[in-house]
């Protein structure tokens, strides 16, 4: 936005004896380039003088600024995040070049907005690097990097099954919570759950143990636990 010491009406105002002739005026939003600007300015005598100068708009040098660091659930389902709003702030156009790198070894370079892509649980780091050739002609680079953490929320789905047991020898059968899961998942289905089974009124184990005097129809939890704690 223009600003300089003149009149921002078109003729004499207020008595100053100045009038704006061309150019834009005071407060015009201008593009890059070079405007001449002529004013004119009288005196109680009568006796006139005219100002022209030219005023040049150049870029200058860019500024990047990037989002601030932030946590994401993970998509329904799935075991990524998707980045949405993590495009630059501030570094666009201007004759710039903006590109991305990441922390993560699996996670491809590319240019100009980060956004879209899937983000691993854990914590990333973002790293745009703007780069631009300056008013001298040089080329300069400089990067700014922020944090993109990705959150697991989600529960796992716990699947169990009816099972029948015989009581052995000695009066006693072990239930395992291998044979009473029927297929428990979670959305990362990569990692391990933990799994336990619980009679009423005990703590969760990987296993119990009945005896003659529970035979009949009992209640029995199973219980899925994911890495994040979920």
């Amino acid at each position: 936005i223009l600003s300089y010491i003149g009149s921002s009406e078109d003729g004499i105002t207020g008595g100053t004896g100045v009038m704006h002739l061309s150019g834009p005026q005071p407060g015009t939003t201008l593009d890059v380039g070079t405007y001449p600007i002529e004013y004119r300015a009288e005196a109680c005598n009568g006796e006139t003088t005219l100002c022209t100068f030219f005023l040049k708009i150049d870029a200058g040098d860019p500024f990047l600024i990037v989002p601030e660091s932030i946590s994401l659930p993970m998509d329904a389902d799935d075991c990524v995040a998707t980045g949405t709003g993590l495009a630059p702030l501030s570094g666009f156009g201007c004759g710039t070049t903006i590109t991305y790198t990441t922390s993560d070894n699996d996670f491809p370079a590319g240019t100009g907005d980060v956004s879209g892509n899937p983000f691993k649980r854990g914590s990333t780091t973002v790293n745009y690097t703007m780069t631009y050739e300056n008013a001298s002609g040089t080329t300069l680079s400089t990067t700014e990097s922020f944090i993109v953490n990705v959150v697991d929320q989600q529960r796992p789905v716990a699947l169990c099954k009816d099972i029948e047991a015989r009581l052995g020898n000695d009066g006693t059968v072990e239930i395992t919570a291998a044979e009473f899961d029927s297929g428990s998942y979670d959305n990362c289905i990569q990692d391990n759950l933990t799994i336990t089974i619980q009679k009423p009124g005990e703590a969760p184990s990987n296993s119990v143990v009945y005896n003659c005097y529970e035979e009949g129809l009992n209640l029995l939890t199973l219980e899925v636990t994911d890495i994040s704690g979920n």
